[in-house]
């Protein structure tokens, strides 16, 4: 890296790294599942196949025929890891999708439109909806959704409507 594009752009950290297993893991797994597969398929058009990566006629045909497909793995991709069993210290094993559901349920949205309020209020309006919607479904008996946050049940978190 910095033989191509120089010294001290802090590029790269030098040393141990022990805050980013997370990401590593993550990267990991996207290289294991399918991202090889397509480094090893375009690597071998580049070999044996007259593939020129300076030519940008041939990049261009390479998004043309192969982003499609890539980005699909990909999706299948994070479908299949944010539906995946965590198992969390002192609690029932959770999914990504739950976990970042349930946290936007009961901290609010963050973001950088519109207040925390905002948020709650139009999420409990949704839920009030599914609840109209669902009268017969027993998980969404005795819910307050009125209630600014409306899934805390005693200490007991309830997932509804979303999981």
């Amino acid at each position: 890296m910095e033989e191509n594009k120089g010294l001290g752009r802090g590029s790269y950290i030098w040393g141990c790294s022990v805050h980013n297993t997370r990401i590593e893991c993550l990267w990991y797994g996207v290289t294991k599942a399918f991202g090889q597969k397509w480094k090893n398929f375009f690597v071998s058009l580049e070999s044996h196949h007259w593939l020129d990566v300076d030519a940008p006629g041939h990049i261009w045909l390479l998004h043309h025929l192969f982003l499609p497909v890539v980005n699909e793995d990909s999706e299948d991709w994070a479908q299949a890891w944010s539906h995946h069993k965590m198992q969390l210290k002192g609690e029932r094993d959770k999914t990504p999708y739950t976990i970042y559901w349930m946290s936007m349920l009961v901290d609010g949205f963050r973001g950088l439109e519109g207040t925390v309020e905002d948020a709650s209020n139009a999420l409990a309006t949704t839920a009030a909806q599914q609840a109209d919607d669902e009268v017969g479904d027993i998980e969404h008996l005795g819910v307050d959704w009125q209630h600014e946050t409306g899934m805390v049940h005693g200490s007991r978190l309830l997932c509804l409507a979303v999981c």
